[in-house]
């Protein structure tokens, strides 16, 4: 949903909205990453509510985005590995998020654990695997048909992804010099 919709939504004209007096900056480069930071917040609530229900729909009702997220990562990005390898792989601070999320997809069989030293090592199982794949199937089946992008396309989201990486590093690092 663009800026200009969401306000629709609410009932309010787009110039209200970005008045000074709801919060926009004046400074037209401070301006635009408000814009983009509102943007991120609707794109980040809509991809938690579409995996929830994407993996809902692949057969596995009552995970959190954090649990897809995490079964995801341990499936496909880091196969035995520990809680804070996964949490460092998603860029996560909470490490007992990620602990609670991992126990919860060991209770739900999908994920497995074993020690390994002092840490818990975590690899999916076979029933997790294959909700995986399955999740990959409707993903493919709802998401990827309906997007069907162009090359053009492709190429922009391939330039998209890149430019979230380094605003994503940019936030990271404003947020440890917010620190002190």
């Amino acid at each position: 949903m663009s800026f200009k919709n969401a306000t629709a939504a609410l009932g309010r004209k787009e110039s209200d909205a970005r008045s000074a007096g709801h919060g926009r900056p004046d400074d037209a480069r401070s301006a635009q990453l408000w814009d983009l930071e509102f943007g991120l917040t609707v794109a980040t609530n809509a991809f938690q509510r579409w995996i929830v229900r994407c993996m809902a729909r692949a057969g596995c009702e009552g995970l959190s985005p954090l649990d897809v997220m995490v079964l995801h990562a341990i499936n496909r990005r880091a196969p035995s590995r520990s809680l804070g390898d996964i949490a460092l792989l998603l860029n996560m601070d909470d490490n007992r998020a990620v602990a609670y999320s991992a126990k919860k997809l060991v209770a739900e069989g999908l994920l497995e654990s074993r020690r390994r030293g002092k840490e818990n090592i975590f690899a999916t199982t076979e029933s997790g695997a294959a909700l995986c794949d399955r999740y990959i199937a409707v993903r493919e089946q709802l998401l990827i048909a309906l997007l069907d992008l162009s090359e053009e396309d492709r190429v922009l989201v391939e330039k998209a992804s890149r430019v979230l990486m380094k605003i994503g590093g940019a936030f990271d690092y404003a947020a440890r010099a917010a620190m002190g």
